[in-house]
């Protein structure tokens, strides 16, 4: 279901402007639509805002051409 700035911001207990200004700090791609002047977030977008908030996971970034780099970030200390 589709949700306005305010209601999310309500779910989450900060204000509309901290949901504003996660959402001018996404990527264009994950940026929620507008209609009019009001955006209009859908679950993805919802996942989105919270990820960029550290209440959610993002997972854009998981397995890259099914690959795991960073499974192991101390490779460098065998060196």
């Amino acid at each position: 279901m589709p949700k306005t700035i305010r209601e999310l911001a309500d779910e989450l207990d900060v204000s509309k402007q901290r949901i504003q200004q996660i959402i001018t700090k996404l990527s264009p791609s994950k940026t929620p639509n507008k209609e009019g002047n009001r955006y209009i977030s859908n679950n993805t977008d919802v996942h989105n805002i919270k990820a960029a908030m550290g209440l959610e996971k993002d997972n854009s970034l998981k397995n890259l051409k099914g690959q795991n780099h960073h499974k192991n970030k101390k490779w460098w200390l065998w060196w």
